[in-house]
């Protein structure tokens, strides 16, 4: 511990984490903000690296799957890490490789460089939300969690909203370059002034040992099944060799890791927080929401390009417009949420987010900006009454010395739950599309009227065009085989849609089961100060310009 700082009260809450509260809360929100951006941003540029590298379209996934291939590894390890040197090195040092892997992510030259650059980046870039979420709720008291939670999910969740729309504006209007170099100035902001705001005690800690067995067999198991979930649908599932075989791998690494943990006296991943059953159940949501909310952005985004022809800088404004609300709902929801049960607060959240879902699910394909905003308009309003609430039961009754194992494995199931859902949804889309074709190509026959009606007007106006009736006929039915293909993927989005409203519903019954948290909150305590909330929405705007 650094004795030049004084301990009290303004510096020093219930755990070991010592420095003023609220500008630690804004460098944890900063740090998780870039992290997650670091996502979403990528994904929109994808096509500007592939070219500039000279990769193929299939081989340019592992940019991005390399990236949360080592993100679920690292999340769930820094429990002990933070043990092992602290929350305060920890999170200094972890950006530190975040900000560096960034710089050599612009400067990669071929496909392999940039992969590996990219899973150093999620390396450092997976430990960051855990870190800085486990120092907040180390620093806050219980009494002020809600609104340290609150202004954490500003950064953890407006993150993926943002980054389609600034990657695809960097990339469009300069270098898909940019983004990662603007990774620099903000790491390097974000370093010096952990270093110069975070202390601590670290007098009464018990030095962690490396459970090696246990970390190696973790990141097989989460290494191979992050794998098999990102390439599962396009290379066949079981129909692929390479899917069998990692999957078995996956599946020997988990019985392995698993026997491992609850053996060993020194565990690198605490399970037994999962005895608790609001923690366990807590998880189970966290892991749902995963799977709907992120999965469900993933479909509005491919719904946006792929059946409207919207750009990558449309579809990211679309978001990025529905995402400004949150600017006032986090702060809104952290101040007063206290007063209500979290549980119901948590209920309130997931239906929107099946509303927001079950509205999606009855797209035509022929929407406006309008009608393909106002679902995630809805979505926005539930994100922060699911988010804070959540995150608050599950930690309730967790001591101070174990927040940091606790918040690695609460942000490992968001992680898999998204990557769980996409690769639902994926396969969902391409499963349906087959199934909706077929069905509609019966329809779509000499026998159908409607079918002769429309394909006789086509064939009359390219012979009319081409003078080649042979031709218009090609043509004629090549249009209507195309119209009837795009007919059949949007009615695969829309089963999709469902699907991921149905898991959002599910939900429902879990946070039901869901007790009151232990500690009542008294509404004094947790009155901050008008000036908190301004200051907090006036900093986190003047970062976004």
């Amino acid at each position: 511990m650094d004795e030049s700082v004084p301990i009290n009260s303004d510096l020093r809450g219930e755990g070991r984490i010592i420095g003023p509260k609220w500008p630690i809360a804004f460098v944890a929100m900063a740090a998780a903000f870039i992290a997650v951006l670091d996502v979403s941003i990528v994904n929109v540029a994808l096509p500007s690296i592939r070219a500039s590298i000279g990769a193929t379209l299939q081989d340019t996934s592992w940019i991005a799957t390399g990236y949360m291939v080592a993100n679920v590894v690292i999340i769930p390890m820094t429990g002990f890490f933070q043990r092992r040197i602290g929350f305060r090195n920890y999170f200094a040092g972890s950006l530190v490789v975040f900000t560096i892997a960034s710089v050599l992510c612009a400067t990669a030259w071929n496909l392999p460089s940039i992969v590996i650059f990219r899973m150093l980046q999620g390396m450092g870039g997976g430990a960051l939300i855990p870190t800085a979420s486990s120092i907040m709720l180390d620093r806050f008291p219980k009494a002020e969690r809600t609104m340290a939670m609150a202004m954490f999910g500003i950064g953890a969740m407006m993150g993926p909203l943002f980054g389609p729309s600034l990657g695809g504006w960097l990339t469009d209007q300069f270098s898909w370059h940019l983004i990662f170099l603007i990774n620099l100035p903000v790491g390097v902001i974000e370093i010096f002034a952990i270093l110069a705001l975070v202390r601590e005690d670290r007098s009464e800690v018990a030095p962690a040992r490396a459970d090696l067995p246990g970390i190696a067999w973790m990141a097989g198991w989460l290494g191979t099944m992050q794998w098999v979930l990102e390439s599962g649908n396009e290379e066949g599932w079981l129909d692929s060799p390479w899917i069998i075989g990692m999957s078995l791998v996956s599946a020997t690494c988990f019985s392995l890791f698993l026997r491992r943990e609850l053996t060993t006296d020194h565990p690198v991943v605490q399970l037994r927080f999962f005895k608790d059953r609001q923690y366990a159940m807590a998880t189970l949501v966290n892991m749902g929401l995963g799977m709907s909310l992120f999965a469900g952005i993933y479909l509005f985004s491919l719904f946006s390009g792929v059946v409207l022809g919207f750009t990558a800088t449309q579809t990211g404004n679309l978001i990025l417009y529905a995402a400004s609300l949150q600017l006032i709902l986090m702060p809104l929801v952290g101040r007063f949420g206290h007063r209500f049960d979290p549980r119901k607060l948590a209920a309130l959240g997931v239906m929107l987010q099946a509303i927001s879902l079950a509205w999606q699910s009855q797209l035509s394909g022929t929407e406006g900006t309008w009608n393909m905003l106002m679902p995630q308009i809805v979505r926005v309003l539930g994100m922060p009454f699911v988010f804070i609430p959540v995150s608050t039961l599950a930690l309730d009754r967790i001591p101070p010395n174990e927040i940091g194992d606790a918040t690695g494995l609460f942000s490992l199931t968001r992680e898999l739950g998204g990557s769980i859902g996409t690769a639902l949804l994926a396969t969902t889309i391409s499963h349906q599309t087959v199934v909706h074709k077929a069905v509609l190509a019966e329809s779509v026959s000499a026998f159908s009227p409607a079918a002769s009606g429309r394909l006789a007007l086509l064939k009359a106006a390219f012979e009319a065009r081409l003078g080649d009736p042979v031709r218009a006929a090609d043509a004629a039915l090549s249009i209507l085989d195309r119209q009837v293909a795009k007919q059949a993927l949007i009615l695969a989005f829309n089963d999709a849609f469902a699907v991921a409203s149905m898991i959002a519903l599910t939900l429902l019954l879990v946070v039901a089961a869901m007790r009151r948290p232990s500690v009542v909150r008294d509404r004094k305590s947790t009155r901050l100060n008008s000036s908190h909330l301004v200051i907090s929405y006036a900093v986190f705007c003047l970062k976004k310009k």
